[in-house]
């Protein structure tokens, strides 16, 4: 037999954060938001200290209407230092907050500080993109390059067929050469339909009759798919970055995958190798224009 313990509140809390409920005669609670016991000391300090001004300060001095109207300015202070807001707070806590906004240096700020890339630098760890072939070369002398995988994989999918999914994805990993590494990247990206627009602009220019109708109309399909289609509607990718410590390694991997894509039950059904725009597109989503330029080959930056 074996006993169980449980925590009454969570350990990240004092005792000023235990709450108190106030119920009505009905069952009903009194308050819409949680009350604790910060606020009720913070309430109650707030009510002593208020009597303390009004009969010891020259505020009792002040007339009715003075003290009405300071006492009305009084309590709403307390209420806006001790209610709670809806993040379970105070608001008293937000006080730190709004006075290192008090100095107009602290109003501003880069969004692109050098310093944030420093350490995603060091875990991708590139050394340059070859223009040639598309390939990454890191800094120990690896070589990798970024694949776009299409597979039928959904929670969607019967159980079945996700037990065979999942045998087939655990059997390509367990034969994953030593040599081999790979990462997977998952982004929700606008769809891609710079084919589309190309098939369409060939149809365009071989057109025998250029009718100016028919022409508007693949001028509005071109349109549509790169200024609609193509920012408007997102779609989820699979990317796969592959690193080997050679380029026969890396050929070798992509001979091997080309065997096992027919073998992985939908696992993966399909990929293809980004070229050179596109592999500087992607690490520019995780870096920045100008590092991914300090990337490029040297016969590139030649040219």
């Amino acid at each position: 037999m074996r006993s169980r313990f449980k925590l009454p509140f969570s350990l990240n809390v004092s005792t000023f954060d235990l709450p108190v409920t106030f119920v009505t005669q009905g069952g009903n609670t009194l308050f819409k938001r949680q009350i604790t016991v910060r606020t009720l000391v913070l309430v109650m300090v707030g009510v002593l200290l208020y009597f303390l001004l009004v009969t010891q300060t020259p505020l009792a001095g002040g007339g009715f209407i003075g003290i009405i109207t300071w006492s009305i300015g009084y309590f709403w202070l307390i209420y806006l230092l001790a209610a709670p807001t809806k993040t379970k707070l105070i608001g008293a806590s937000n006080l730190k907050a709004m006075y290192n906004y008090v100095a107009k240096s602290n109003r501003e700020f880069n969004t692109t500080d050098d310093g944030f890339y420093e350490p995603i630098e060091k875990m991708i760890d590139i050394h340059e993109i070859s223009e040639a072939d598309s390939m990454v070369i890191f800094s120990n002398g690896d070589v990798g390059y970024i694949y776009e995988l299409i597979g039928n994989a959904s929670i969607l999918m019967f159980e079945e067929d996700q037990a065979h999914v999942l045998g087939a994805s655990r059997n390509f990993h367990r034969k994953l050469t030593p040599n081999v590494s790979i990462y997977y990247d998952s982004a929700t990206e606008p769809q891609k339909t710079e084919t589309q627009v190309v098939n369409l602009l060939d149809k365009q220019e071989n057109l025998i009759n250029k009718h100016p109708g028919l022409m508007q109309l693949m001028d509005t399909q071109i349109d549509v798919l790169m200024n609609y289609v193509g920012s408007e509607f997102k779609s989820l990718h699979q990317y796969m970055i592959v690193r080997a410590k050679n380029p026969v390694a890396l050929r070798d991997f992509e001979n091997w995958l080309n065997l096992q894509m027919d073998k992985s039950s939908g696992f993966l059904t399909d990929f293809r190798v980004l070229d050179y725009e596109e592999t500087c597109q992607y690490y520019k989503e995780l870096l920045s224009a100008e590092r991914v330029e300090a990337l490029k080959t040297k016969e590139d930056k030649a040219e």
